[in-house]
């Protein structure tokens, strides 16, 4: 690597670290959404301005609504959260009530993949991992990793074609297609190698919200975890740690891949911005 894109890769690092640093955790700010909005997984329309960086899923997001619906855009520039996201989707959980406990809010996954498409994508990701083990030099490994990652998350990404949905009276299906006939929107799509955009557009009406009233609710973002599904271990993949004298197993992106494997979340309130 020369000088002059060695000094632009730190310094892209750098930025992205100091912007990290100055959001809030939680999203503070209720906003209305760009006008000219396009479901698609292109971050154009937000000019890469997030309200929040949240530490614990390691995401960018922000959350917003116009007249008609709620959206929700997330953007992950780790390799190893990307390759979280992709198989074992991200949650929003909607409860109206105010409640965190509430068991009966609305809740949209994408993507969703069934048990044999999620078991392909894992087998993928394990036989890049035993490639990347077997190299001993750490900037070669951290390439290599991402690049595996990356070339597996672009085939996989053209197969997210389903959303499942839960807790809208209105939809007896809890798996619709992404072509849905109910207007939830979700997309997503790699910028570049590292930076993976996703999208989503719930209608109010499936919430019994009304942007004429300045409803708080709280939310839920959910990174399910590429195990999510399988139970605590998964099929055939041996937990990260120190259990049994093992030391931890550092995966795409440099993560403990436990952090990977298992789900990470948080919750925040939002009003309904008028």
């Amino acid at each position: 690597m020369n000088k002059a894109i060695l000094l632009a890769t730190v310094g892209l690092f750098f930025s992205l670290g100091v912007v990290a640093q100055k959001l809030p955790s939680i999203q503070k700010e209720s906003i209305r959404t760009p006008q000219g909005i396009k479901i698609d997984g292109k971050s154009i329309e937000w000019k890469n301005n997030f309200q929040a960086y949240n530490g614990n899923t390691n995401i960018f997001y922000t959350l917003s609504n116009d007249d008609t619906n709620l959206y929700l855009v997330v953007q992950s520039r780790n390799a190893g959260i990307n390759s979280k996201i992709l198989i074992g989707g991200l949650t929003l959980t909607i409860n109206t009530s105010g409640d965190k406990k509430d068991k009966n809010g609305v809740s949209v996954m994408f993507p969703f993949l069934n048990e044999k498409a999620k078991r392909t994508a894992i087998g993928r990701a394990m036989a890049g991992l035993k490639s990347w083990e077997r190299e001993t030099n750490p900037e070669v490994k951290k390439r290599q990793m991402d690049s595996v990652s990356y070339a597996m998350n672009r085939t996989q990404i053209d197969k997210l074609k389903e959303i499942r949905v839960i807790g809208i009276k209105e939809i007896q299906d809890t798996v619709i297609s992404i072509y849905n006939e109910q207007d939830i929107l979700a997309r997503a799509l790699f910028e570049d190698q590292n930076t993976y955009t996703y999208e989503l557009a719930l209608p109010l009406k499936y919430l019994n919200l009304s942007a004429k009233s300045a409803k708080t609710f709280v939310y839920n973002i959910t990174l399910n975890g590429v195990l999510s599904g399988f139970g605590d271990r998964g099929p055939g993949i041996i937990a990260a740690g120190s259990e049994g004298g093992r030391p931890a197993i550092v995966g795409p992106g440099g993560m403990d891949v436990r952090v990977l494997a298992l789900p990470t979340d948080f919750w925040g309130k939002y009003t309904l911005a008028k």
